[in-house]
């Protein structure tokens, strides 16, 4: 297999453009935290890096992101209830930012459903 079959999130570049693709297709590309994580890692080092002059955000296989993946569960906050804000604050949020944050146009190619989290990505870029 792979490294791009093994990773959540596929880095490729073809001139000016950067291709994000979101790689969890049996899961219709569902956010786990190493899925937030690795996505982003390719938008603050991949896409900022001033050869890429675009990046094109899609997902794989029949949809663009199903949204979070609840089977993956949560962390358990102090109060014994999950830790929901902890995981937006640690991981979705910073993704949002350093979408809207990237100083060049980011397109979502949306190829199918995108829900909650997924929605909120493709709401994020630029078209």
């Amino acid at each position: 297999m792979s490294e791009a079959e093994q990773s959540s999130v596929v880095w490729a570049q073809e001139g000016g453009v950067g291709r994000i693709t979101l790689n969890r297709p049996t899961s219709l590309n569902a956010w786990t935290i190493p899925f937030g994580h690795e996505l982003l890692g390719a938008l603050t080092e991949r896409a900022a890096e001033p050869s890429v002059r675009a990046v094109l955000v899609t997902g794989a296989g029949r949809g663009f992101s199903s949204g979070a993946d609840l089977r993956a569960g949560f962390e358990i906050a102090d109060d014994g209830m999950p830790d929901v804000r902890g995981e937006l604050d640690g991981v979705y949020h910073p993704v949002i930012r350093a979408v809207r944050g990237l100083e060049k146009p980011v397109v979502a190619a949306v190829n199918g459903p995108a829900v909650g989290i997924g929605a909120s990505l493709a709401f994020a870029c630029d078209l």
